[in-house]
């Protein structure tokens, strides 16, 4: 299982990471998001556990969106999405919520995992509650401050977004350890 975590917890980083070269994207959101799938699919493999299983299809149906995206980049409807309109908003949204799902589902199973390890399904089920009360805030927030055209507070709560995120990358970091 250690594999399977580590992938996710790679995944989790390079999709903070939107490496340009020349306009370029040298690593697309979606590969990083297909890095997370594989370490699914490790974990799916390794413990047939439900939850495992439907943050894989969640997490699948990133990836479509984002190869859908990646592929608009390259035609004249780009300038649309990424523009600051409601079509973005929703787009952004969709993903954001699709990522709440994946993650939660993820230790969700990995607490069910390590069932045996009492302080390992403790540390997994805390993490779940704080995990989920956090990131719903702050889509919450991210969609208020768009309503009301603060993009000072978009930069934070952008900021805020990718601290819980590396925060949730530690967390399948140490997982993975705990797995070894």
């Amino acid at each position: 299982m250690s594999r399977g975590y580590n992938k996710i917890f790679w995944g989790i980083l390079f999709t903070l990471f939107n490496i340009n070269i020349v306009g370029i994207k040298i690593l697309p959101t979606f590969v990083a998001l297909l890095i997370i799938s594989s370490g699914i699919k490790i974990l799916i493999e390794e413990s047939s556990e439900e939850y495992f299983k439907k943050a894989l299809i969640f997490n699948n149906i990133r990836v479509i969106i984002t190869i859908l995206l990646f592929i608009l980049d390259f035609t004249p409807i780009n300038e649309v999405i990424n523009s600051k309109n409601i079509i973005s908003q929703i787009i952004i949204n969709i993903n954001l919520v699709l990522d709440l799902i994946t993650m939660t589902l993820l230790l969700k199973g990995s607490s069910e995992v390590f069932n045996k390890n009492e302080e390992i399904s403790l540390y997994c089920n805390k993490r779940i509650s704080l995990y989920i009360c956090i990131f719903s805030s702050l889509i919450i927030i991210f969609n208020l401050t768009y309503i009301f055209l603060n993009e000072g507070m978009e930069v934070i709560i952008a900021l805020a977004m990718i601290v819980i995120w590396l925060w949730v990358a530690f967390i399948f970091r140490r997982l993975r350890s705990e797995s070894l």
